[in-house]
């Protein structure tokens, strides 16, 4: 025998009782979700800067490595980035000019040229995103008396990091308000512009000023 047939009003019910969202439930659906937008793209946005600040530190420390290669290898003197009047040389690919620059002179113990690049600073070029002191260019490792606290290279947006003459100091914060500093102890550093004094660039120069 064939099943009784349903009631009327029961399928009129189950007709009725499937509804679309009213305009008043769709916003509370939207202004939920732009809530939660607000409060997640800023965090997500931060642990992509912490992602890229950690990248650059790691750069920093492949440099320091380089650097202290060159070093032992040249009588124990850093790197010193000078002007070559016929330049550029064969070998350099960062500064195709007169100069030769610590890129250009580390080469050779740095596989890939990515290291000098930070993924936060979009405003230079490879060759200025990091600065090396010009003090401790070409000096000998034993006349620094202060290895951990001497920087030797930041982030910036100039190649080169002197108190003196038109290379000013140009020590870029962009990670966050922060900027990296590789020491010459090669120890990397995330901190504030503010809190480096004149003397860690320049032991002639103030131990109290900032910039």
């Amino acid at each position: 025998p064939h099943a009784a047939a349903r009631p009327l009003s029961w399928r009129r019910y189950v007709k009725t009782s499937k509804r679309a969202f009213t305009l008043i439930e769709l916003l509370v659906v939207i202004a939920i979700i732009a809530i939660l937008a607000a409060i997640l793209f800023p965090v997500f946005a931060k642990a992509r800067e912490k992602a890229r600040t950690s990248s650059c530190s790691s750069n920093f420390k492949q440099i320091g490595i380089a650097v202290m290669q060159y070093v032992q290898d040249y009588d124990e003197k850093f790197p010193a980035e000078v002007y070559e009047a016929a330049g550029p040389l064969p070998w350099e690919w960062c500064n195709k000019g007169q100069y030769s620059n610590i890129q250009d002179i580390v080469a050779p113990y740095i596989k890939s040229t990515q290291v000098w690049v930070c993924p936060s600073n979009t405003v230079t070029t490879v060759e200025g995103c990091t600065s090396y002191s010009q003090w401790i260019s070409g000096r000998a490792l034993a006349a620094i008396d202060a290895p951990a606290s001497m920087v030797m290279d930041c982030d910036s947006s100039w190649e080169w990091l002197s108190l003196t003459g038109n290379a000013v100091p140009r020590a870029l914060e962009v990670h966050n308000g922060m900027l990296n500093a590789l020491f010459v102890d090669g120890h990397v550093k995330l901190q504030k512009k503010s809190m480096l004094t004149l003397s860690q660039f320049d032991p002639t120069q103030s131990t109290t000023l900032t910039w």
